[in-house]
């Protein structure tokens, strides 16, 4: 019976379902792909174990009274506030004086000197005045820490960042935008505002428009187009030139005292020439060649301009900057670019938002020519025109 059972084993395990089978070959490509993926596991495996252990284990766990609790998530900072860490904790240094690049056209060596120790001057107390205001902000920052500021300290506060804004804002005329010490600088000042009195950082402007809000702009309107031509003004064309000058001349309002910023001596004297005469004879009309000598003259109350007519390329800084600076120092009166650009909207807009009130578009040596004290009284009589019309604050 036993040698029976034994023969009836020794054949069931014969059968195929029973053998064990073995793996078959792999071909040439095959093989070749094993052998690098075991080659990548290797790799891997040596990279591993030159990590710490503990690295390894506790990556996303946290302890509490020694005990490690491995469930917990991984610590998620939001974008803001990696952005106010940094604010925070960083501080670059001031732009070295020979790289610093400024918004003045053809700066004299005066000039450069005194905005290079204006800008290390501002950046230096703007240090200062970081390490005093960083502690606050640090715990304002975080809710578990955050306080309600009682209104003494807040008033405190909030003098001081203004006090620093001023500064800056003041620099930010003078220095392009894309200084990065400047742009952390004003960065930081805003964020600090945002932490202690929010409802105040509307107040917080850079200096320099980007959108005006006193009057919509319309390039007809800027560049001093005549108004939509009737039958009478088409027939005013064709009227002797000496008279049309003094109709011009006579629209205009009486009493104005207008200043014209043009570095070449020619035209000024042309201007001088034509007001004794037919250009704006009502007006009192000085010339400058030189941009600081006009802003110091407003500055110190030596003479005061509603209009003044500019060209944008002047030594000493230029169109830009002294519209700039007047804007800053809360300059009323109408300020008109003179440039021989064509009057492109594009050219426009970006005048009008740095707080050009109108472009008179002249040819060079406009001077040579005839027709020019017409053509700026009438567009200079259509600018009277559309600010009566739209009740302009200037």
């Amino acid at each position: 019976m036993k040698k029976y059972l034994i023969f009836v084993l020794a054949c069931l395990t014969a059968l195929p379902s029973f053998a064990q089978k073995l793996p078959k070959a792999p071909k040439g490509k095959g093989l070749a792909k094993i052998i690098k993926q075991q080659a990548r596991i290797v790799r891997q495996a040596n990279v591993l174990t030159q990590i710490p252990i503990s690295t390894l284990a506790l990556t996303n766990v946290r302890k509490v009274q020694g005990k490690v609790l491995p469930s917990a998530p991984t610590p998620h900072m939001p974008q803001n506030a990696l952005l106010a860490e940094r604010l925070m904790a960083q501080t670059l240094p001031p732009t070295d004086p020979f790289r610093l690049q400024l918004l003045l056209v053809d700066p004299s060596y005066e000039q450069r000197l005194a905005v290079i120790k204006q800008y290390q001057a501002t950046l230096e107390n703007f240090k200062q005045f970081k390490s005093d205001i960083n502690p606050i902000l640090y715990y304002q920052s975080k809710p578990s820490e955050r306080r309600t500021l009682p209104t003494l300290e807040k008033a405190q506060l909030v003098a001081k960042i203004m006090k620093m804004h001023r500064q800056l804002r003041a620099l930010n005329i003078l220095v392009v935008p894309q200084d990065q010490p400047l742009a952390q600088a004003n960065a930081y000042v805003r964020y600090a505002m945002e932490q202690v009195e929010p409802n105040l950082v509307g107040m917080l402007d850079s200096g320099l428009r980007e959108k005006r809000t006193d009057r919509k702009f319309n390039q007809d309107e800027f560049i001093m187009e005549m108004p939509k031509a009737g039958r009478l003004t088409s027939l005013k064309n064709y009227l002797p030139y000496a008279l049309r000058v003094r109709q011009a001349a006579g629209k205009l309002p009486a009493g104005i005292k207008m200043a014209v910023l043009n570095d070449r001596t020619s035209a000024l004297s042309a201007i001088m020439e034509k007001h004794k005469s037919v250009f704006c004879p009502n007006w009192e009309i000085t010339t400058y060649n030189d941009t600081e000598v006009l802003l110091h003259d407003i500055q110190y109350g030596r003479a005061q301009y509603d209009i003044i007519i500019t060209d944008l390329i002047v030594p000493g800084g230029g169109g830009y900057y002294l519209t700039a600076k007047l804007r800053h120092q809360v300059f009323k009166g109408t300020i008109i670019a003179a440039t021989a650009f064509q009057p492109d909207e594009r050219l426009s807009i970006g005048l009008f938002n740095k707080g050009f009130d109108g472009m008179i578009s002249l040819p060079e040596n406009f001077e040579l020519q005839k027709e020019w004290p017409l053509d700026v009284m009438t567009r200079l009589n259509n600018y009277f025109y559309y600010r009566d019309l739209h009740n302009w604050n200037r």
